[in-house]
């Protein structure tokens, strides 16, 4: 695959991310401005969930720890350890309320029991800011408060679309 701003082939020795659709070097990205994730995040209830970027598959699997489990919002990620894909489109919402609401409930429980739990989509703003939102508001937060609060202790980029900051407004876990 190809380097969607310069044109070079991506390798070991030139890496990149590629997923939906396109693919882009380190170097492109770095002068972009696109930064990367890989961190855990403490939710108010003091549970702990791990938040990733797409960093291509070699580079995801190479870490110190492996996850327990991951629930990841876009379908090029393949990892070895045990996942679930929930359907949701970039930039969007999540396409079935009803198995985002179980796996924001799943993710928790495995947390609670200490597993190493993470969620990841591909740049790790939108998507993966939403849910970390929205599992903020199950820890805690008003709803009302929870973007603020997301884009504070995660990342300032985090929750990138009007309607994904909407949904999380709305969200009630109930």
């Amino acid at each position: 695959m190809r380097c969607i701003s310069c044109g070079e082939q991506l390798s070991r020795e030139r890496p990149g991310v590629a997923g939906a659709g396109f693919a882009m070097c380190t170097e492109c990205m770095a002068r972009a401005g696109v930064h990367r994730h890989l961190q855990s995040i403490e939710l108010p209830d003091g549970t702990t969930v791990g938040v990733a970027s797409y960093l291509g598959n070699e580079q995801n699997v190479q870490r110190e720890v492996q996850p327990a489990f991951g629930v990841y919002l876009d379908p090029v990620w393949s990892p070895p350890w045990p996942h679930v894909h929930v359907e949701w489109p970039d930039f969007g919402l999540p396409a079935d309320m009803a198995v985002f609401r179980q796996q924001c409930v799943e993710l928790l429980h495995r947390s609670r029991v200490n597993e190493h739990v993470e969620i990841g989509c591909i740049g790790g703003h939108g998507r993966t800011g939403t849910m970390l939102a929205v599992l903020a508001v199950m820890t805690g937060v008003p709803s009302s408060e929870a973007v603020a609060w997301v884009r504070q202790v995660y990342c300032p980029s985090a929750v990138e679309t009007d309607e994904q900051e909407q949904f999380v407004k709305l969200y009630s876990p109930t």
